[in-house]
């Protein structure tokens, strides 16, 4: 009897104390975190990293999320324009990575 009580109250205890579970992102969502941006030369400045989750196939309604990552960083112009988003090429190609300095051509 004894052991089926602390099977009980272990199992009770895993429920609570298992992480929360974060509300599922929806389309159009940004998440926003500080975040250390390192280039390839070792020199670190203050971004921002951003996950913004779109539908993989925009013309299902249905369709899974899927999250883009990419870094902000913010205008050091006293009066700053438009803002300028790059994008690597090609499938698989990572805007990030380029701006660290870590393209290959």
């Amino acid at each position: 009897m004894k052991h089926c009580q602390i099977l009980a109250l272990l199992s009770l205890l895993g429920v609570l104390l298992a992480p929360a579970h974060a509300p599922a992102p929806k389309a159009g969502e940004v998440k926003l975190e500080p975040y250390v941006f390192e280039a390839a030369n070792k020199q670190k400045v203050d971004t921002e990293l951003g996950h913004l989750f779109v539908p993989e196939n925009r013309r299902n309604p249905n369709s899974r999320l899927i999250e883009l990552a990419f870094v902000r960083f913010k205008s050091a112009a006293s009066k700053p324009g438009p803002p300028v988003v790059y994008l690597a090429g090609g499938p698989g190609g990572s805007g990030i990575a380029a701006a660290r300095g870590t393209r290959r051509v």
